[in-house]
C-alpha cells in the first residue's frame, strides 16, 4: 500500500491559521503549557502555509494534490525564506539548544526540530524557550498582518 498524504485545501489551512491564532491570543496570560507551545509552532506552521499557497495561487478550495514537498514538511525557515520574510520584519530565524547538552553548548537545533522536543518532553534552556516563543508571536502577527492585507 502506498503512502497517503492528507489533502488540504489553502482555505482548510487558512481557517486553522485563524481557529488556533484565535485560541492564542484567547489564552494569553495563562501560564502556557508544552501543549501551547506545539499550538503556537504549529499554527505558524498552517500559516505560512497559507502564505505559500496564496503566494503560488493555489485554488482556494481545491485540495493540494501532494505535489509541493513544503506542505508535508515542518522546515519554518525554508517557508519563510520562500517567502522572503526578512530578519527585520521578524528577528532572524532561531535556533535553540537543549537544557540536557549546557555541558556543549555547541550543540543547537533548528527551528523545525522544536514541535519534535516539546511534542516528547526535551526540555529546552530557559531562555531558548523565551526566545522562540517570542519569535513564533511574531511571525504569527506578521502573517496575520500578511492574510490581512497589510
Amino acid at each position: 500500500m502506498g503512502k497517503t498524504k492528507v489533502l488540504t485545501s489553502q482555505r482548510d489551512m487558512h481557517a486553522s491559521f485563524k481557529k488556533h491564532s484565535s485560541f492564542l491570543k484567547e489564552s494569553k496570560g495563562i501560564e502556557p503549557p508544552i501543549s501551547h507551545y506545539l499550538l503556537k509552532f504549529y499554527t505558524v506552521e498552517c500559516g505560512l502555509k497559507t502564505l505559500h499557497l496564496i503566494n503560488n495561487k493555489a485554488p482556494r478550495k481545491r485540495p493540494t494534490r501532494g505535489t509541493d514537498p513544503e506542505l508535508f514538511n515542518h522546515k519554518l525557515g525554508d517557508l519563510i525564506k520562500k517567502l522572503r520574510i526578512s530578519a527585520s520584519e521578524i528577528t532572524a530565524i532561531p535556533r535553540f539548544h537543549l537544557k540536557k547538552d549546557k555541558h556543549d553548548p555547541s550543540i543547537s537545533y533548528a527551528i523545525e526540530e522544536v514541535h519534535i522536543a516539546w511534542r516528547y518532553g526535551a526540555i529546552l534552556t530557559s531562555q531558548d524557550e523565551q526566545d522562540l516563543n517570542l519569535w513564533l508571536d511574531k511571525v504569527r502577527e506578521l502573517i496575520e498582518q500578511r492574510l490581512n492585507g497589510g
